[in-house]
């Protein structure tokens, strides 16, 4: 008899295992805490760090700018992130689902904002609700087909921080978006 798999810890696994810094978390009050210690791990950072949080209108995501650390101002940004012209630091955003399978995240970025929150940042942060966890992609073709079927879909497959190789297949991460990907497990079971 084959024992059950899990799909949170499969995927915790599979995120982890291309570069992905995958935490769980309670619930959203925690983001801010988690936020200021991605800002102050980053040693002599300080000036303006820019938080993009478009299509988050929660009121624990409103507290980032009360994030306590060395800086002069953290500037919370929730729309319009194509008039700052990568001068945005960190991009939080919401997974529609992940993939156990591969540790891939699927985003509904039909709007502009979310697109650029997840791809022109330094750090990407994910919030991934684990009941929207599934083990394989097969799994996922009836939710897929259905945001598919919405007028100007668009949709990310998210896998790990931004990596190229060059001819001589040296890997450089972060070039063509994140150097960081933070996937923050919220439980949302309970």
């Amino acid at each position: 008899m084959s024992k059950k798999r899990d799909p949170v810890s499969e995927f915790k696994k599979n995120a982890e295992s291309i570069s992905a810094i995958v935490s769980q978390i309670g619930d959203l009050s925690e983001i801010p805490s988690y936020i200021g210690d991605i800002i102050n791990k980053v040693p002599g950072r300080t000036g303006e760090i820019n938080i993009a949080v478009s299509q988050l209108n929660k009121p624990e995501i409103k507290k980032l700018h009360k994030i306590s650390t060395g800086l002069t101002r953290i500037r919370v940004i929730e729309e319009r992130l194509a008039d700052f012209d990568n001068k945005i630091d960190i991009g939080i955003t919401y997974a529609d689902y992940g993939i156990s399978e591969t540790g891939t995240l699927v985003v509904d970025s039909r709007n502009n904002d979310i697109r650029l929150a997840s791809m022109i940042v330094d750090t990407h942060v994910v919030i991934l609700p684990v009941s929207k966890i599934k083990m394989t992609m097969d799994e996922l073709i009836p939710e897929l087909n259905n945001m598919l079927n919405k007028e100007s879909s668009y949709l990310s497959f998210i896998t790990g921080a931004s990596r190229t190789a060059d001819i001589e297949r040296v890997l450089i991460l972060g070039v063509h978006g994140p150097l960081e990907l933070h996937i923050l497990l919220l439980d949302d079971l309970s």
